[in-house]
């Protein structure tokens, strides 16, 4: 392994290795940006140095790698991450003004801006899934169905008042697609 790896990500990283055979550790660089990407909340430009070392990649190709896929994270996102399906039927049904709602009451854009207390980020995203009960939005990892800008407020409303274990306004955790408007709580 060339290059010094984070404290953090040693062991780990010698056990996601060990999955690959000898001349493919070059397959490991999506775990190993997952890994990284848990320590510090997004991949760093140390992070993308110390992966390449490791897997025999430049920089830019570990950039390529973590660019490509909207799993990885750049640059630093809110502790909620709102994305909004822009794909024709959500935008067909609304999306449209449901970011324009997002964007007025967070005071931010939409294309991946956070806001300055490190809340939340708002994005658009390219179909999630749900074309059949459109328009769509996802909060962290849980999508709602059939949103509308007023519904979108009362979630955010929502997020702002849960307490959790990382402080307050952490998102309340649904086990599957829920209407917006509907009432049930974490």
């Amino acid at each position: 392994m060339a290059g010094a790896l984070h404290r953090s990500l040693a062991g780990p990283a010698v056990e996601i290795l060990a999955r690959y055979p000898e001349g493919r550790q070059r397959s490991a660089v999506m775990p190993l940006l997952r890994l990284a990407q848990e320590q510090d909340g997004y991949i760093t430009e140390a992070a993308v140095e110390e992966i390449g070392g490791i897997v025999g990649l430049s920089s830019a190709e570990v950039v390529a790698v973590a660019s490509f896929y909207t799993l990885f994270h750049l640059k630093p996102k809110g502790r909620h991450v709102i994305s909004v399906c822009q794909n024709i039927a959500c935008t067909m049904a609304g999306a449209e003004e449901i970011i324009e709602a997002l964007e007025q009451e967070l005071g931010i854009g939409s294309e991946g801006e956070t806001t300055p207390d490190g809340a939340f980020t708002l994005e658009r995203a390219e179909c999630l899934a749900t074309c059949e009960i459109a328009p769509c939005i996802q909060i962290d990892h849980d999508a709602m169905v059939k949103v509308t800008p007023a519904s979108a407020l009362a979630l955010l409303e929502e997020l702002r008042s849960v307490p959790s274990p990382d402080g307050p306004g952490a998102a309340p955790r649904w086990a599957a697609p829920r209407q917006a408007s509907d009432p049930r709580s974490a």
